[in-house]
């Protein structure tokens, strides 16, 4: 019997959610632009949501074809929408109608409040980019146990879990868990915790040199740690709805 051309698995994406209180073309290009000045190489070619939930009642399919374009034309890659039912109104963008089972990542560490205005990732999408579908966090968990290192394109979910790393996390490799994340080696990668969700959960690492870390949703990128953070023992976690970077 041939052997079959493909396989269908599921996967955890990193990605950008942009989530509209308004549409305003001139509005949503500069502050777009903005954003990605901030961190350009996060940025480039990233895959990108669009959540119109709160503004579908005053969009028609020739703005929705628009935003598609000024994403692209910024660098971003578009891949669907949430909040639009009626695939009549994506004909013109070729983009996939999403439900809300989706990671949404802010990729600057920007807090929530920050968000209303456009908010994003790392996308990291999430990894998968996506800012998050609240699930109940378990009262325990168990614990997924990885003893090598993480190689750069390499990806690792710790599905319902929290995941502990007793090795090193290379640049370019991605760890995700429900739960709680622990790095016994140096973090160099992307580090997401809470994927779900779960606001209480914290990564913990002995050497600190992330290209983003993420909780519930909530990114830095490196060049937002602070100096002092980097290349030390820290924990990291939510505090009112912001990114915190501690010494351990």
């Amino acid at each position: 019997m041939a052997e079959e051309c493909f396989h269908l698995k599921g996967n955890i994406l990193t990605s950008i959610v942009i989530e509209l209180n308004h549409y305003d073309r001139s509005s949503f290009v500069q502050l777009l632009q903005e954003k990605i000045a901030k961190a350009p190489s996060f940025f480039s070619r990233s895959p990108v949501i669009m959540d119109v939930r709160a503004i579908l009642d005053s969009l028609d399919r020739h703005k929705l074809k628009e935003m598609v374009n000024l994403c692209f034309d910024s660098g971003l890659q578009p891949i669907g929408f949430k909040g639009v039912s009626d695939p009549d109104m994506l004909s013109e963008t070729g983009l996939a109608i999403l439900s809300d089972e989706i990671v949404r990542d802010n990729p600057q560490g920007i807090s929530r409040s920050d968000k209303k205005e456009i908010s994003s990732k790392p996308s990291s999408e999430e990894l998968p980019t996506e800012a998050s579908v609240v699930t109940p966090a378990p009262s325990m968990r168990p614990t997924k146990f990885i003893d090598q290192p993480v190689r750069s394109g390499q990806q690792i979910y710790a599905q319902n879990a929290n995941l502990v790393i007793i090795s090193n996390i290379n640049k370019g490799a991605e760890v995700l868990a429900d739960g709680d994340i622990h790095v016994y080696g140096a973090l160099r990668g992307r580090a997401l915790a809470g994927v779900k969700g779960d606001m209480n959960a914290r990564i913990f690492c002995q050497h600190l040199e992330a290209e983003l870390v993420s909780v519930a949703g909530i990114f830095q990128l490196s060049d937002n740690i602070p100096q002092k953070h980097q290349k030390s023992s820290v924990q990291i976690l939510l505090q009112d709805e912001n990114l915190i970077v501690k010494s351990l």
